[in-house]
């Protein structure tokens, strides 16, 4: 092989590398759906992926809000008090309710875990109506017609 043969196998070598880590470079998307179920097909939550997915698109409008894209907060979870968490800081929204900040939206995914599991969330749950009634019975959020809005979520999306 004559030396510029051997560069050039180099030069191939070296592009093909470069292309390689770029792909994988790709795969570590920042997509929110993405990352709920890379970090929920770790857990015994695995099989409520569409469900979560859609109770954050509702806590978060689709990912825009201020809470998620400032403070990585995919939920709304509020400050705990006696639970786990891992949370990194607070933040007070301008209505004067507290709530958890991040420091990734992967990390408010497992701060989730962390809720589910302290609450005991069962896991043999069949259908998405058993889901949204448990997070009522928990008193998930304020708003009385937030079961309703998740169960239309996801019988929209599931």
């Amino acid at each position: 092989m004559s030396f510029n043969g051997l560069n050039e196998s180099l030069l191939y070598l070296i592009g093909l590398v470069i292309a390689l880590l770029g792909f994988r470079t790709l795969k570590k998307t920042k997509n929110p759906k993405t990352i709920i179920a890379r970090t929920l097909a770790k857990t015994k939550y695995k099989d409520y992926t569409c469900w979560i997915t859609q109770q954050s698109a509702l806590e978060t409008g689709y990912w825009k809000s201020k809470i998620f894209k400032e403070f990585n907060n995919g939920f709304g979870m509020g400050v705990a008090r006696v639970r786990d968490t891992n949370r990194i800081g607070t933040y007070l929204a301008t209505n004067g309710e507290e709530f958890s900040t991040y420091r990734s939206f992967e990390d408010s995914v497992k701060d989730y875990v962390l809720w589910a599991d302290y609450f005991r969330m069962p896991t043999n749950f069949i259908r998405p109506q058993q889901f949204v009634d448990f997070l009522e019975k928990k008193g998930y959020a304020e708003d009385p017609n937030y079961a309703d809005k998740v169960f239309g979520l996801i019988e929209d999306n599931c």
